[in-house]
């Protein structure tokens, strides 16, 4: 499955709707998503975990509007 796809059933699922994120495997990869509210403005992180080592990057729900349409 490719990561757009997985992304793109994430975001559907309304899984800004809890504190809670969610996580899913594409190959060897684990990637998290969670959304938070900071001042008032919803914020999306996406961790990357591949054997031990982890990068992020955090979006505003605009940014990840982008990958959802790519």
């Amino acid at each position: 499955m490719h990561v757009n796809e997985c992304v793109e059933r994430v975001y559907r699922s309304g899984f800004w709707k809890s504190s809670k994120g969610r996580s899913f495997e594409v190959e060897s990869k684990m990637f998290e998503i969670e959304v938070e509210e900071k001042k008032g403005i919803l914020q999306a992180i996406i961790v990357e975990r591949k054997r031990g080592i982890s990068s992020w990057v955090k979006l505003g729900l605009e940014s990840l509007g982008f990958f959802l349409e790519t």
